[in-house]
Order: structure tokens, then sequence, then C-alpha cells
């Protein structure tokens, strides 16, 4: 049995740092574009939850990961964060995503975002098999 586990909310992290990887690029008369290098941007990903393992001291990391083809909520209230529809997310994120669960041990399960799949594997002790479990998550619904 592990001493200590952090589980860590993929979504958030990868989106951070899809966004602050993407860079804007004016090559004059208007004409503007937008790029991002993949290598460092995941190079920065995995520092960032390194580190995260390392603050919290802990002998193995699990990433939670939302289920980005469907979520529950939707069926219950169709116009569940309707208001970031047609906001462009980070051109980089899907990648990163994937970088997370060829890189690390990820968890996702059909339906869920990654914030209830923090909380499932926070909770359980048939799933995660240690003796203290750490949340990781900047995401507001995990306050008080």
């Amino acid at each position: 049995m592990l001493d200590r586990v952090v589980i860590i909310d993929g979504d958030i992290l990868a989106y951070q740092i899809a966004a602050r990887e993407e860079k804007a690029t004016h090559w004059g008369d208007g004409f503007w574009t937008l790029h991002v290098e993949q290598g460092p941007a995941e190079v920065a990903l995995e520092e960032r939850v390194l580190n995260l393992q390392d603050a919290v001291e802990a002998d193995k990391v699990i990433i939670a990961l939302s289920d980005d083809d469907h979520n529950f909520r939707k069926d219950i209230y169709p116009n569940y964060k309707s208001n970031r529809k047609g906001k462009r997310k980070p051109m980089i994120l899907p990648v990163l995503k994937e970088f997370l669960v060829e890189t690390f041990d990820t968890f996702r399960r059909p339906t869920l975002e990654g914030d209830d799949v923090q909380g499932i594997l926070a909770t359980s002790k048939v799933i995660v098999k240690a003796k203290e479990r750490i949340i990781a998550s900047l995401d507001k619904d995990m306050k008080n």
C-alpha cells in the first residue's frame, strides 16, 4: 500500500499550459497567426505535474480527466456550461490531454467531469490503495 497519492485535475492543468503556450505572431499588414510548439508544451505540463507531486510528497500521481464526449449534467440541464459555447479552446488542448494519458496513470469515466472522478478516487479504498489521498485542483467546485 502506498502512503500518499495525489489526484490531479488534468483538465485544468492541460488547459492552463495549452493557453499559456499559444503565441500570437503579427506578420504585418494586419495578418496574424496563432501557433504553439507541442514539445515545450508537453515538457511544461509534465514539469507541472511532477512539481505538484513533489510539493505534497506523494508516492504516486493519478490524473483525473473529464469525458469530453458526453456530460451527464447536460442531460439534466441542457444549458449547462452554455456560457462557454462558441468560445475557442486552446488548439493543443486535446493533444496535451492525450499526452497525460500516455505519460501518467489516468482515470476517466463516461459522462463524468474530472472533479467527479477526483471525488470517486479520493473516497475509494478499492481503486486507490493508499493511506492518504490528496486532491489537487483549482476547480471552484472543490472549494469547501
